[in-house]
């Protein structure tokens, strides 16, 4: 009689002190259990992550324990699902199937009418379709009951979290926030071309309560440009290093970051953020003339992005200084 074949799975969610170092043991213990990672999924800037691990059946529960030995176990369940009954039918299925497909092969050689060998040929592919999809299926669950399966999902203490956030010590980097103009300044030492389309609300920005110079007319993305000292003096590397590490802190999800040429010699370096609710806020500046050119832009959404992103870049290389 064929040993009973039986597949055990199990899901964890665990409460863990850093998820980096977390990852690192989970490696470990499946290195030492002979087993393997099947997937990571992270989020949150290592907030979060799901990881499913595949372990030899007979270290299954040295796995378990060591799943439990990661921090507080906030959930857990086992399953063993028996499968033997449904491997013995399947490769029951699969032999008769090929004893069809033998006959057929056979019948073939004899027939001679165009269309009854057509017909035969038809039945051949439609049995070898059947014996393929059969024969993933069987060692899928033989798969499975070799290697069982663990997921763990993994959230960072809150704590970890809050205690992580250290402001900048850089007063501009420090207040930028994508909700509200942060940076003010008379805009006397700046120009800038308003992008075509969009709603020019100079006056209102320097003057008034307007969040931003300019608007795009659906409404789902503005534009702002502030003018700050460079103090203490640096170079564009020393403000990009600064800025990234307030973006890491605040745990903005970065998506992009490259270099773009402005006027008058000016080289921008741009970030774009996805932040919660869709929305992407972007961020560039460059050194010039002892003061740093910051432009902002938030859009609403991905698609309000990406309908606008060629108006956003060509604001930034418009940017110039008032000579």
């Amino acid at each position: 009689t064929r040993e009973r074949m039986v597949v055990y799975t199990a899901d964890f969610s665990i409460e863990v002190e850093s998820i980096k170092q977390s990852l690192d043991k989970i490696g470990s213990l499946v290195k030492n259990l002979e087993g393997f990672i099947e997937s990571v999924t992270t989020a949150d800037s290592y907030g979060g992550a799901r990881i499913v691990l595949r372990v030899p059946v007979k270290r299954f529960d040295e796995a378990l324990a060591g799943a439990e030995k990661l921090g507080s176990v906030i959930d857990r369940s086992v399953t063993a699902s028996d499968v033997t009954m449904e491997f013995n039918d399947i490769t029951l299925r699969i032999d008769t199937a090929k004893r069809v497909r033998e006959r057929m092969y056979e019948l073939l050689k004899r027939v001679t009418k165009v269309e009854d060998r057509v017909k035969i040929l038809r039945e051949i592919e439609r049995l070898t379709e059947q014996i393929d999809l059969m024969t993933t299926r069987m060692n899928y669950l033989a798969g499975r009951a070799r290697f069982s399966t663990i997921t763990l999902s993994l959230k960072a203490r809150v704590k970890d979290s809050v205690r992580s956030f250290i402001p900048s010590p850089f007063p501009w980097i420090a207040g930028m926030t994508p909700d509200k103009k942060s940076i003010f300044d008379d805009g006397k030492k700046t120009y800038f071309d308003a992008p075509a389309g969009f709603f020019a609300l100079k006056r209102n920005f320097y003057e008034g309560d307007s969040a931003f110079l300019a608007s795009a007319p659906d409404g789902t993305t503005g534009m702002r440009l502030g003018l700050v000292e460079n103090y203490p003096p640096a170079d564009a590397a020393f403000w990009a290093e600064a800025f990234e590490i307030d973006a890491r802190n605040r745990m903005y999800k970065l998506e992009k970051s490259d270099d773009i040429s402005g006027q008058h010699g000016l080289s921008f370096r741009r970030y774009l953020f996805a932040l919660s609710g869709g929305r992407r806020y972007l961020v560039a500046f460059a050194v010039g003339g002892g003061n740093l050119y910051v432009v902002e832009a938030v859009s609403d959404s991905e698609a309000g992005y990406a309908r606008h992103a060629a108006s956003v870049e060509a604001f930034i290389k418009s940017v110039r200084s008032a000579r």
